[in-house]
């Protein structure tokens, strides 16, 4: 007696080259000339949703793609270059210190993206093996700047984030994100290939203290007071632009979500987050299955009286923003 077609079928092993999980696919074709895919992490290259699935919308890819438009084309070969981690803050601030940098004559590099051949360059000087894993991918991507052939590499001790709800206590970085230039400095000799790296401290959350300890910082390079000042507000006119930007993209999302009856899901992160390393690409999957993917820059600006009843201090700054992203989604949902 012969089976049915449907349990009549070939099978074939293919290793999917589309990121760095390089995950062994089975393909299963049977007689029906029907395909199925199993063993992959992501239905990203080979899928079983069909040709006519709808996949949801990706803020995370979104913000990437706009943290991106700030690599600027090197203005001269001559010019002093200056090359920026593409790691932990940088996913958040980025945009200012690439305009400022910029705007002031100076060549900004970022590191390239983050993959585990990277991470590897770097493992062995990780001084603790207790520390996150984005922190930990900081050291391949200095040695990922120095093979770049930078003059400079700009990691700066930002102690205070701006500030983005008056409800909140202080706008404090966690120490590993404010002090791990320091801890850059003690693992790896960056002077042995003649490359400093400089670590000047910054406070975001006071415009005054911010624009002194920029231009400390700036005046080595023989720029101008005036070009500087234009610089500066360029810088901080584009960062809010940058963080507006964001948000609206957030609030277009789910406006169209809700109109279209759509299901949405609000991926609350740290800004390196955005990172498709750190967060192993679960956006990607999540919206490859036809979901709305929004982030926690919704709230931005927006103030919830969170800890008033509570016996705390509200000192965080990442930490207060996905709480008050978890507010808005009791709120709505």
């Amino acid at each position: 007696m012969s089976l049915p077609q449907l349990t009549q079928y070939t099978t074939e092993q293919i290793h999917c080259n589309g990121c760095e999980n390089v995950c062994l696919i089975t393909k299963m074709k049977f007689a029906s000339d029907k395909v199925f895919y199993t063993g992959n992490k992501c239905e990203k290259i080979w899928t079983n949703q069909g040709e006519n699935v709808v996949k949801g919308s990706n803020h995370y890819n979104y913000k990437q793609t706009l943290l991106l438009s700030f690599i600027r084309p090197k203005l001269n070969t001559n010019k002093i270059t200056i090359g920026i981690p593409r790691a932990l803050n940088m996913y958040e601030n980025f945009p200012f210190w690439s305009e400022l940098l910029y705007n002031c004559g100076i060549n900004v590099v970022l590191s390239r993206p983050s993959t585990y051949k990277q991470y590897e360059k770097g493992i062995g000087t990780v001084m603790s093996d207790n520390i996150c894993f984005p922190a930990k991918l900081v050291h391949g991507h200095i040695f990922d700047l120095m093979q770049m052939k930078v003059d400079r590499i700009f990691f700066p001790f930002v102690v205070y984030e701006i500030r983005d709800a008056d409800s909140v206590s202080n706008s404090f970085n966690c120490p590993i994100v404010s002090g791990y230039s320091e801890v850059i400095k003690s693992a790896i000799n960056t002077n042995k290939y003649n490359i400093p790296l400089d670590a000047p401290v910054i406070n975001l959350d006071n415009e005054k203290l911010l624009k002194r300890a920029c231009w400390q910082y700036i005046k080595q390079f023989d720029i101008d007071k005036k070009t500087f000042n234009n610089a500066f507000n360029d810088a901080v006119n584009t960062f809010t632009e940058f963080k507006n930007k964001l948000k609206q993209n957030c609030i277009h999302i789910y406006e169209n979500a809700i109109k279209e009856n759509r299901t949405i899901i609000l991926v609350a992160g740290r800004p390196y987050h955005t990172d498709p390393l750190i967060q192993h690409k679960l956006t990607d999957m999540i919206s490859d299955f036809g979901v709305d993917v929004i982030s926690e820059d919704i709230i931005r600006n927006e103030d919830y009286d969170l800890f008033s009843d509570l016996n705390t201090v509200s000192q965080w700054t990442y930490t207060n923003r996905i709480m008050r992203a978890a507010q808005f989604v009791a709120s709505n949902g």
